[in-house]
């Protein structure tokens, strides 16, 4: 059943749960109940569970961290931009192998680089490490971490802090222990990544090529025609 992260509340629903203009804005739609709620953010962050829920997602992970590769990683070329963008070929695909509806756990690390340290949740030696680890899957990243910068990005990080809500993102896909990044709205992620459009771009196709190798893999290239 297809679904999607509503863009208020976070939670992963099915498409039946939103209006049909909600489900067309994408990472930015918000269910029908959220619609229907009228709630606003003054009111959320005034609410007494939401508090509570904000100090739990701090607590920071106190197991081992899982171990991390920093090797080379395989890659292949992204479609459409062949020389110019490649991405690691053993990203664990979906069952599906196509993206996932939502794709914070690539969207959020890369904010977090943008903005910085955050309190509670990751500080400058993990992103530095995240940095290192996301470059060696997404060569591209560093310069799309310096082109949101250029962009203004980091200068929203206020906001998108403050409008923070669910569960946080870990800095390192599948990763514990090497800090995490508050969730932000998906709408606010679609925002700050489409302050430069053709990092946005980039980032798009490199998503969807990371999550459909095998179908890419399996449909012949010009010169096998």
């Amino acid at each position: 059943m297809e679904q999607r992260d509503c863009a208020e509340c976070n939670k992963p629903l099915p498409r039946s749960q939103y209006s049909k203009n909600q489900w067309r804005k994408g990472p930015g739609g918000r269910c029908s109940n959220c619609v229907n709620s009228g709630s606003n953010n003054q009111k959320v962050n005034n609410d007494g569970n939401h508090l509570k829920q904000i100090q739990q997602q701090r607590k920071q992970y106190s197991g081992p961290p899982t171990p991390l590769s920093l090797d080379p990683r395989p890659q292949m070329d992204v479609p459409g931009f062949e020389g110019a963008l490649t991405v690691c070929t053993d990203w664990p695909q979906t069952r599906k192998g196509e993206p996932p509806a939502a794709q914070s756990a690539v969207f959020m690390p890369l904010l977090a680089c943008v903005i910085g340290p955050v309190e509670g949740h990751c500080n400058a030696e993990q992103l530095e490490v995240a940095q290192q680890w996301w470059a060696l899957a997404l060569p591209a990243w560093p310069r799309w971490v310096e082109s949101l910068r250029q962009a203004g990005v980091a200068a929203q990080r206020e906001q998108l802090i403050k409008a923070a809500k669910g569960h946080p993102n870990p800095l390192i896909h599948n990763a514990k222990g090497h800090g995490t990044i508050p969730h932000f709205k998906g709408k606010m992620q679609v925002d700050a990544l489409e302050k430069d459009p053709m990092v946005a771009l980039e980032v798009y196709a490199c998503v969807t090529c990371l999550y459909s190798q095998a179908a890419l893999a399996a449909t012949p290239s010009e010169n096998d025609q």
